[in-house]
C-alpha cells in the first residue's frame, strides 16, 4: 500500500491512524525529506519526494495507492508518481480523498471515475465536525476598485489582490 500526501503532517497522521487501527500490525514506512523508509508493507510518502525518480522507484509496485488531498491529482507532478505507481492504467486499485471534490477546470474526471462517499457541510455542522460559519461585513473605506478591470464578467484577481492589499489592517481590525 502506497498513502500519499502533499505535507509531513498528513504523513504522520496517515502512519498514525495505520497504527490505531493495528497496533501491532506491521510498521508503516515513511518516504520523505530526510525520511526513507520505502520497504515495508504500508508507505506514507509525499508527492514531492517522489518527484525524484530513485525516490519514486524505490517503492517499487504497489496493489493500492490512497492518495489525500486528491483535487491537486491532476497536476503533472502528481501525474507522473500516480503514472508510475499504476493508478492512470487500472493495475493498482487506488482511492482518493479530499474536502474539496470540485475544481473549476472540471479535471478530476482524468484521474477519478466517481465520488463513492460523500458528506455535506450540513451533515459536518449538524454533527459537530465543524462549526456554523457566521458572517462578518467588513466596511473597507479607503478600498479602491476603479482602476481594477474586469475579465470574464469578475475582478482581474492580480489586481484585485493588490487592491485588497491596502486595506489589511481595516480587515484585520474588524475580525
Amino acid at each position: 500500500v502506497a498513502m500519499l500526501a502533499h505535507r509531513r503532517e498528513l504523513l504522520d497522521q496517515m502512519a498514525a491512524s495505520v497504527a490505531m487501527v493495528d497496533p501491532d500490525g506491521e510498521r508503516v514506512g515513511i518516504v520523505q525529506a530526510d525520511r526513507d523508509d520505502p520497504s515495508t508493507a504500508i508507505v506514507a510518502a509525499s508527492f514531492q519526494t517522489l518527484q525524484n525518480q530513485a525516490r519514486l522507484e524505490s517503492l517499487g509496485r504497489r496493489d493500492v495507492v490512497l492518495v489525500d488531498e486528491m483535487h491537486h491529482s491532476t497536476a503533472d507532478t502528481y501525474q507522473a508518481v500516480l503514472e508510475r505507481l499504476g493508478v492512470l492504467d487500472g493495475t493498482a486499485l487506488a482511492c482518493g480523498f479530499t474536502a474539496t471534490p470540485a475544481r473549476a477546470d472540471g479535471g478530476l474526471g482524468k484521474v477519478w471515475d466517481a465520488v463513492v462517499y460523500e458528506r455535506t457541510l450540513k451533515w459536518a455542522i449538524q454533527s459537530g465536525f465543524l462549526i456554523t460559519p457566521r458572517g462578518l461585513t467588513v466596511v473597507l473605506p479607503d478600498l479602491d476598485l476603479s482602476k481594477v478591470h474586469i475579465r470574464g464578467g469578475d475582478y482581474a484577481s492580480g489586481e484585485l489582490s493588490e487592491a485588497m492589499e491596502a486595506s489589511v489592517d481595516t480587515t484585520v481590525g474588524a475580525v
